[in-house]
């Protein structure tokens, strides 16, 4: 039987960071929050690093195999500096809060590598999570999320219920990655890790809704309908919807990202692309939802 353990997780940036979005002219917009699958890919470079395991394409393919076996997260989202309330950003109070608050940009211009000069009419603008509150620069910006594992071993890595990864903590290892994309800019470095185990947190939820059960193939929750949903839901056919009568109240977008190219290096990449349902939909029905790497599927109860 598979039994999942799970920490709720706080990360506090260290530089600005960049998810990228749909862009919209010249700017090349950010996601106010952090997909689950960017934590997980970023894991894999970071512990090849820290771990100074072997840097060849075998070593990316196989770990990276055994992570996403082996590890989920949620997506990681603003948190209140005041409140410590997550900043969900399809609530129009929290939107208006990230907007004013955390959301920024940094300004650049592409250049000409044969001059090493700017080039003409090319100046752009990257949307960034602050990594200090725009109206209290001393304080810095956390992201909260959940982490999910399970104790394996393939005979080349382990990983135990105690959330070491080859006897490396795992908050460590994610502390030395970098989140998003632009990071050859520096962006999205981390300065701490928080990591609290199911069993010390006063309850036992995940954004606010309670854990039914880790003892399934990947770690499920139990969603109350008319609730928005903090991650995205892979799309099937509208028959399938239909049939189960959920009706699900939100919009379709399209989700990818930066995986690991051979010929090319790190977040060169870009993963197979998948409809979902935008964070924040919702059903009239309660519903179980299994958290895989990118999104959550609807499970049959």
């Amino acid at each position: 039987m598979t039994t999942w353990n799970m920490a709720r997780m706080t990360a506090t940036l260290a530089t600005d960071l960049h998810c990228g979005y749909l862009p919209l002219g010249f700017v090349s917009r950010t996601l106010p929050f952090v997909p689950s699958h960017i934590p997980l890919y970023a894991l894999v470079p970071a512990t090849i690093s820290c771990l100074k395991l072997k840097n060849s394409d075998d070593t990316y393919r196989d770990l990276e195999h055994f992570l996403l076996e082996n590890v989920r997260f949620s997506p990681f989202f603003v948190l209140g500096d005041q409140d410590d309330s997550v900043l969900f950003p399809w609530k129009s109070e929290y939107r208006d809060r990230l907007e004013q608050e955390y959301l920024g940009s940094r300004y650049g211009v592409a250049l000409d590598y044969e001059t090493r000069g700017a080039l003409e009419n090319r100046l752009f603008e990257i949307e960034v999570i602050l990594a200090k509150k725009r109206s209290a620069p001393s304080s810095m910006t956390r992201l909260r999320g959940y982490i999910f594992w399970k104790a394996a071993y393939n005979g080349q890595y382990s990983l135990d219920s105690d959330g070491r990864l080859i006897g490396k903590p795992l908050a460590d290892l994610i502390q030395e990655s970098q989140w998003g994309g632009e990071r050859n800019k520096g962006l999205g470095t981390i300065s701490n890790v928080e990591c609290i185990p199911k069993d010390n947190l006063k309850e036992n939820k995940v954004f606010g809704v309670v854990v039914p059960s880790l003892d399934k193939e990947s770690p499920a929750l139990d969603w109350p309908g008319e609730k928005g949903v903090p991650f995205y839901l892979y799309y099937k056919t509208p028959g399938d919807t239909d049939k189960n009568g959920l009706e699900i109240q939100g919009k379709l977008m399209p989700l990818s990202g930066r995986r690991y190219d051979t010929k090319r290096g790190p977040g060169l990449k870009a993963a197979e692309p998948l409809t979902v349902w935008d964070m924040g939909w919702k059903t009239k029905k309660d519903i179980s939802l299994g958290l895989g790497v990118r999104c959550c599927e609807i499970l049959e109860k």
